[in-house]
């Protein structure tokens, strides 16, 4: 008798994504999008990219959602924060579980090598 039905699953941890929006020309260019995925793949084997229209400030803008399970929230802020100092954002949009494992939504807003924070 086949078993073909049976399977297991394998626990990875809580789904973070990260929206990075193109800022102020409201268009993404290919050479960001290649170096944020760079970025992502220095740090994860495995994540989701997703191309959405993001507004800011009541301006829309090309974003990138990346979905990353992890249950390093450290590993992921830091991702978050180096993606926003290369691509020179105000900020960067995060989003995950919180404490009490409710999906929340933060912006990660670097402090910046001149001492100004945006």
């Amino acid at each position: 008798m086949s078993r073909a039905w049976e399977y297991s699953i394998e626990p990875i941890g809580p789904v973070h994504m990260i929206y990075v929006g193109s800022g102020p020309s409201g268009i993404l260019a290919d050479a960001d999008r290649c170096r944020i995925i760079e970025m992502c793949e220095s740090r994860f084997l495995s994540f989701t990219c997703t191309e959405a229209r993001g507004y800011f400030r009541g301006k829309a803008e090309e974003t990138l959602v990346i979905h990353i399970a992890t249950a390093d929230e450290d590993l992921i802020i830091g991702l978050a924060r180096e993606i926003a100092v290369a691509q020179d954002q105000l900020g960067v949009g995060l989003s995950g579980p919180d404490a009490n494992g409710a999906l929340s939504y933060r912006r990660i807003i670097p402090w910046r090598q001149d001492g100004v924070q945006t």
